[in-house]
């Protein structure tokens, strides 16, 4: 290195530390109210990673990110103002400390979930690869880092596509204040050589040491050789987190051990030694001290938020789309029909539509669902390992950077393993960006009865996807919807959830050959009535058209209303029906506790009290898993004469015998 050279990591190191050093002096006064969590002592690594990346290659990081955002070319004014709260934060005060981005110089964000962000470097760096380009995707996370199961795929699957992504881990000695010994007995870094993957054992104090290890990492990253696994061994002298500082103590003399090896003293007596005058670095330090100064300043006088902006920046605005015409002839096509020539015709539309997840690669595809997509576009349609979080967490990184994944699951049950990278990362990164990105990840997944697949392989969890604000979730019933509606999706700014009933894929509808697109957040009215109405989803959407035939021959006319999107869901269209029926049923799939069917009823009793004749009725699972045995499954699941039972007591009407009885037990009949 030259004196120039040097100098610049000097002065971006001793920049980090007296950053936080300042931090820690005026975190008590209460101004910064989001926990605050230091790297002191850790800058080399920092400085020595991101000095061989470019402003066109993606930082993440985890919770403990100043030093990264800083290294990478952050602005330290806005990185301040973030910490205050402010307008002027770099993510509109959505984020704090923990959620720090800038676009601008490559820094994509850092989750506060330990491993979150590691799947996005690893999406970034295949997104990168897919396009034929030299960019660099790297992470830092800590020691603990490599505990969770969520290392151990993204290290898979790196390796499986040799992608260009650095995986660096500042190995401190602590996660919170559980020493390593504790809680690991292997090396990490030999723990990449499982996966055929270079791992690298640093000083993470020694500034020439990391810059060395980083430049061949990034240069076989860069130049097709796929990841490389860094271990930077290092020491935080702070605690864990700001507002416990006081809680931790650590032994004298490790303090001490580490102390001497401080990397500024390092770097500047290395300085000192090429010839660099000490009042050139005493120049250095006041000018660095100036700065944060001013930062501190800045951000102390900028503005907070707007209460009234509370709700921008979640990412998740409907596109405006007008319903298309529903052909009354011509073409009939089953369901999963639609949903593959969707996914065709999508990814004819936009080269940036890829699809991939298990089995996805497969002779069959997902109910046959890939298979057109994998005949026509066999490098975009990917099988992947059975790695549902780290999967689900890369199709985010790469939605971060312009593609557009298309990610199945094939079963939602299997989602649940990926909830932290769901809810945690894609439903909220658009917010705790403060609205700088966006991540318009599609996810489908399969749902509902099927026969004997019990309680883990047939649940129907639109309910608990619909809770997260940030996503939109679609379930539509048939196939001109569902075709419709994927093309929407895989078209829109947001994360889309895009359930499909299993027992829907095989029935037919009229579907035009032509793209078209179907509004997401709209509900159908599919029969138009009087008496009462009937609010369905998915398979329950069949359910209620046989249950309204029934009810037109004894006289009741009931209108159905096939709801389509659970989130958003359609209030008006409901609202505007039980004001002219002012009965309601809500018959959904899912479980009836604490579900859609409660969210809809809750909703038109707060503001359709009055048009009500009669207390709405819910019709859905009941309070148990799924049972596997016949019978039991055949009380499990409600269906058209239930809604036939309820639509005819709310009437005071005579339930026909054969309606009558047939509830397995007293308790299930209580539950409906």
């Amino acid at each position: 290195m030259t004196n120039e050279d040097l100098l610049r990591f000097y002065r971006s190191m001793l920049r980090i530390r007296q950053v936080e050093e300042r931090i820690a002096e005026r975190y008590d006064e209460g101004k910064m109210r989001c926990p605050t969590h230091l790297a002191t002592g850790q800058e080399a690594i920092a400085v020595g990673v991101c000095a061989h990346l470019t402003s066109e290659d993606i930082v993440f990081s985890g919770h403990r990110n100043h030093a990264h955002y800083l290294a990478k070319g952050g602005d330290l004014n806005r990185m301040i103002a973030e910490m205050y709260g402010k307008q002027t934060g770099c993510s509109h005060g959505r984020g704090g400390s923990m959620h720090l981005v800038d676009r601008d110089c490559g820094m994509y964000g850092s989750s506060a979930i330990v491993g979150g962000s590691m799947p996005l470097s690893v999406g970034v760096a295949w997104a990168f690869k897919l396009r034929g380009e030299s960019r660099v995707g790297a992470v830092f996370f800590g020691d603990a880092g490599v505990e969770p199961g969520m290392f151990h795929e993204c290290m898979n699957f790196a390796a499986l596509h040799k992608l260009g992504v650095l995986l660096v881990c500042e190995n401190n000695g602590y996660a919170t204040m559980t020493t390593f010994e504790e809680r690991q007995c292997v090396p990490i870094a030999e723990r990449a050589a499982s996966y055929g993957v270079p791992g690298v054992r640093v000083d993470g104090n020694d500034l020439p040491a990391v810059l060395k290890a980083a430049h061949a990492a990034g240069e076989r990253a860069r130049h097709g050789g796929g990841p490389t696994f860094i271990e930077a061994v290092t020491y935080r002298w702070r605690a864990h987190v700001e507002h416990n500082k006081d809680i931790m103590s650590r032994p004298p003399e490790e303090m001490r051990h580490w102390k001497v090896r401080d990397p500024l003293v390092r770097c500047r007596a290395d300085l000192l030694s090429m010839g660099v005058a000490p009042d050139e670095l005493e120049t250095i330090d006041r000018h660095v001290r100036l700065e944060v100064d001013g930062a501190f300043r800045f951000a102390e006088e900028s503005p907070p938020p707007k209460v009234a902006e509370l709700l921008h920046g979640v990412g998740d605005e409907l596109p405006e789309i007008e319903e298309p015409t529903r052909p009354g002839t011509g073409r009939v096509i089953a369901y999963s029909k639609a949903v593959a020539e969707a996914t065709v015709q999508a990814m004819i539309e936009n080269p940036s539509v890829i699809v991939y997840g298990l089995d996805t690669s497969d002779a069959n595809g997902v109910f046959g669902t890939t298979l057109a997509a994998r005949e026509r576009f066999p490098e975009r349609v990917f099988g992947t390992p059975i790695s549902e979080a780290a999967r689900t967490g890369v199709a985010t990184g790469m939605a971060l950077v312009g593609m557009r994944p298309l990610h199945v699951h094939a079963r939602d049950d299997f989602m649940l393993v990926a909830m932290s990278p769901l809810m945690n990362e894609l439903a909220k990164w658009s917010y705790m960006s403060g609205g700088w990105l966006r991540a318009p990840v599609v996810i489908r997944g399969i749902i509902g009865r099927s026969r004997g697949q019990a309680a883990q392989h047939s649940q129907s969890l639109q309910s608990v996807f619909g809770h997260f604000p940030g996503l939109h979730v679609v379930a539509p019933s048939n196939a001109f919807d569902a075709k419709g509606m994927l093309l929407t999706a895989l078209s829109g700014n947001t994360p889309v959830i895009f359930l499909e009933h299993r027992l829907c894929h095989p029935v037919e509808t009229v579907v035009p050959e032509e793209a078209y697109r179907v509004p997401i957040g709209k509900a159908r009215i599919v029969r138009k009535g009087s008496d009462v109405t009937i609010v369905a989803l998915l398979q329950m959407v069949y359910e209620a058209e046989q249950a309204a035939e029934r009810l037109a021959s004894l006289g009741v006319k009931a209108e159905v209303i096939d709801l389509r999107t659970v989130r958003p869901w359609d209030k008006e269209t409901v609202l505007d029906s039980v004001a002219k029926t002012g009965r309601l049923i809500v018959a959904d799939t899912g479980w009836l506790d604490y579900g859609l069917s409660s969210e809809v009823t809750a909703h038109v009793a707060e503001h359709a009290f009055h048009a009500l004749k009669s207390p709405p009725i819910r019709i859905a699972l009941p309070p148990c898993p799924t049972p596997m045995a016949e019978p039991l499954e055949n009380a499990y699941y409600p269906g058209s004469r239930e809604i036939v039972v309820q639509a005819l007591r709310f009437l005071g009407r005579e339930v026909p015998p054969d309606l009558q009885g047939g509830f397995a037990t007293e308790a299930i009949k209580s539950a409906f």
